[in-house]
């Protein structure tokens, strides 16, 4: 019957006799109102009629009903060019590239013509056509960089007063890793429009990726200022000033966005970074649980929440968070190395170590620079010289990274080096002394200094076994919250056999002129300096005797050297004041430690220059004593223990 009408229609149509087309086709609708082929025979007609906003109503109704049917989509299509809804006219055609019915010739054909009147409508606009900037974001986005570019280079000369090409050659720069291309590129979309806050973002955020974090920081700034409710730079300027070590500043962007923004899960991540790094842990931790809270499969909220949970003791959480963030993405090379970390303090060290080399199929150029020196590190400890310096030798790289996140791998990488380089070098002399007894070497990056190296003494013949905790201050072990420094000095220290012989490095880390105790000073001013380090050298002392009542371990304990700084890089009353520091240090440990009964290695004597400076005769670098160094410390304790 329907079927019937809607011939009737098309012959009525064809004869010009459009009133009673009309009447059947409607009749058709009123009864079946999907019907596809009404719907589109009555659009053609309405538009003959000038109808067009109901004609382009009954296509968009034909297509719904049966959008496999080409000459439905051809006669939209052309409706569209006709009312002049060009963009519109582009968007449908490249819908109906999704079906194998549609002629892609005839669909070329539309194309071609739409472009053309876009050529035409070009010469009296400054700026692209809608459609143009549609068809360049397509190609973007579909990851047709090619096609993209080329698009994008054709309308940059075309429209030199539009900045939108250039924001598109920049991203697609940044993705082809054509950096110097697009720095250009983001400094031309400026240089357009310098009221766009949008392309300020852009460019700060291809500066960081460059790692050229005040170049970045300055260029968000500047979008901040065009628009001060801008909560995406508010966050990025945040995790820049992370990056710059500029915690509290950063702190205070990411709270900014959001305050902005009270559910953006990436600035409530950067900013539980901030607060780690300044040392408030809880409001760290609430941060990033919030942001989880936002979205449960939150990469960056796991992974650092486990580096923070692992700042307070809490282990076993902690690595629970790091392998969740893992389960997120397993190629995850930072959440691999922040377990990596978790585990390190665990004293878990085989699966540190299979951690660390699964790291190394993930990445070439960041995390796995990091890890290859973790990895020389754990080689050298484990006496595999020669791997240990194949893992310096193949993450050289790290030497040219600037951020902060770099900064204790490039200076193990430098210290690890050196040591290696003195072994080499003495090979031929080394002792071949007959040792029968181990001394474990307990410490920061100082005991690693120790590690292998041979001495006679009146207590016998030793080699140095060391256990390294990186990153350690007395300060650390002598407070009395749970950390993750206890924790590994524990698992050490009772793994130990009973009543070994154990020298424990700690301290320098406490004395150094920008952290530790002179830090703490300049924070509370008022505060006594010899004060603050008697009481931070009492409670390590206590903490150790505490630990060894069941070892009954025979415990030496290393004092610090003198400083080996720049002097230049420090005003006199800085030196002074860590200059004395250090020697008070020295005096009350000693003291202090054959007080407990404890035997006391100097090495604050053999380095001093005569004003509390550092000789360097006997520094491997500005922190660390060199092989030759220690060796030396232990022929003059031997020699004053003898003439006692």
């Amino acid at each position: 019957m329907i079927n019937q009408i809607l011939q009737k229609g098309i012959k009525a149509h064809k004869k010009g006799d459009l009133k009673k087309a009309n009447k059947l086709y409607r009749s058709i609708i009123k009864y079946k109102p999907n019907h596809p082929h009404a719907n589109h025979n009555l659009g053609i007609l309405s538009i003959s009629l000038n109808k067009v906003e109901e004609g382009l109503i009954l296509f968009r109704n034909a297509l719904k009903a049966d959008p496999k049917i080409e000459q439905f989509w051809l006669s939209y299509i052309d409706a569209l060019i006709k009312d002049h809804q060009y963009d519109n006219a582009k968007q449908v055609t490249d819908q109906a590239k999704q079906y194998w019915g549609v002629s892609p010739e005839k669909l070329k054909d539309f194309e071609l013509q739409l472009f053309n009147i876009c050529e035409r409508e070009d010469k009296n606009s400054g700026h692209p056509t809608e459609t143009q900037m549609y068809s360049l974001l397509e190609y973007f986005q579909s990851g047709d960089y090619f096609e993209a570019e080329k698009l994008a280079i054709l309308l940059a000369e075309k429209f030199k007063s539009n900045n939108f090409s250039w924001k598109i050659l920049g991203a697609i720069y940044k993705k082809t890793d054509r950096y110097s291309n697009a720095i250009y590129a983001g400094k031309k979309t400026i240089e357009i429009n310098p009221d766009d806050h949008e392309a300020y973002f852009n460019f700060g955020n291809t500066l960081k990726d460059l790692e050229r974090l005040n170049e970045a920081e300055d260029i968000y700034k500047k979008a901040i200022t065009l628009k001060p409710n801008y909560a995406e730079a508010h966050c990025n300027l945040g995790s820049t000033l992370i990056d710059l070590g500029k915690f509290k500043k950063a702190k205070e962007s990411c709270k900014q966005a959001i305050l902005l923004e009270p559910n953006f899960e990436e600035a409530l991540v950067n900013l539980g970074l901030s607060l780690k790094n300044l040392g408030e842990l809880k409001k760290a931790e609430i941060s990033c649980r919030k942001a989880i809270s936002i979205r449960e499969t939150s990469l960056g909220a796991h992974t650092n929440l486990g580096l923070i949970l692992l700042e307070q003791g809490r282990v076993d959480e902690a690595k629970a968070s790091c392998s969740k963030a893992i389960s997120i993405k397993p190629d995850d090379s930072e959440s691999i190395f922040n377990l990596s970390i978790v585990l390190d303090y665990m004293n878990e060290l085989d699966d540190v170590v299979d951690t660390l080399q699964n790291i190394l199929q993930l990445d070439y150029d960041n995390h796995s620079l990091r890890a290859r020196v973790f990895l020389a590190i754990f080689n050298f400890l484990e006496g595999n010289f020669e791997e240990s310096k194949k893992n310096l030798l193949a993450s050289l790289k790290i030497k040219d990274k600037l951020l902060l996140k770099f900064k204790n791998e490039k200076i193990y990488h430098t210290y690890l080096l050196n040591i290696l380089s003195w072994h080499e070098d003495n090979f031929s002399k080394k002792s071949n002394l007959d040792v029968n007894k181990d001394l474990f070497v307990i410490g920061d990056s100082h005991s690693l200094t120790n590690h292998m190296l041979k001495f006679k003494s009146s207590h016998g013949n030793f080699v140095c076994q060391s256990k390294l905790i990186m990153g350690c201050k007395q300060w650390h072990l002598g407070n009395s919250s749970i950390n993750k420094f206890k924790i590994k000095f524990r698992s050490i220290f009772k793994n130990l056999p009973k009543s070994s012989q154990v020298l424990l490095i700690f301290g320098e880390i406490d004395c150094r002129i920008d952290t530790g105790i002179i830090l703490h000073k300049n924070k509370y001013p008022k505060k006594d300096l010899k004060k603050i380090a008697v009481s931070t050298i009492e409670n390590y002392l206590t903490f150790v005797f505490k630990e060894n009542i069941n070892s009954k371990h025979n415990i030496i304990i290393q004092g610090v050297p003198c400083p080996n700084i720049d002097v230049e890089a420090y005003t006199q009353k800085e030196i002074l004041k860590l200059i004395k520091l250090i020697k008070v240090f020295n005096i009350e440990l000693k003291k202090k430690s054959m007080e407990k009964g404890f035997r006391f290695l100097d090495v604050y004597k053999i380095t001093n220059r005569g004003d509390g400076l550092s000789n360097n005769i006997w520094h491997a670098d500005n922190y660390h004593l060199s092989p030759k160094g220690v060796l030396e410390a232990w022929n003059r304790h031997d020699f004053e223990m003898k003439n006692e």
